[in-house]
C-alpha cells in the first residue's frame, strides 16, 4: 500500500486475518482497534494513540502559530 509519503515505508497488504492478538491489526484495507486479552493492559495501546495525536496536534500548532494575529 503506497500512501504517498516517502518517510513511511510501504505497508504490505495481507488479505488474511492471522494477527488476532494485535490491538492494531491491519486487515487488508484498514486498521482495526481490538480489545486486548483479559491478562493484558491497555496502557501500551493508549500510549501509541496518544503519541500519534500529540504529534498531529504539534504539527497543526507549528503551522498555525506563525499566523497568530493575522486574519485567517
Amino acid at each position: 500500500m503506497d500512501i504517498g509519503v516517502d518517510e513511511i515505508p510501504n505497508v504490505t497488504r495481507d488479505e488474511t486475518d492471522r494477527n488476532r492478538t494485535s490491538p492494531f491489526a491491519f486487515t487488508g484495507n484498514k486498521f482495526e482497534f481490538r480489545m486486548v486479552g483479559s491478562s493484558q493492559s491497555l496502557a501500551y495501546s493508549e500510549v501509541v494513540l496518544n503519541t500519534i495525536l500529540a504529534d498531529s496536534f504539534e504539527q497543526f500548532a507549528n503551522q498555525l502559530e506563525p499566523l497568530e494575529g493575522e486574519a485567517v
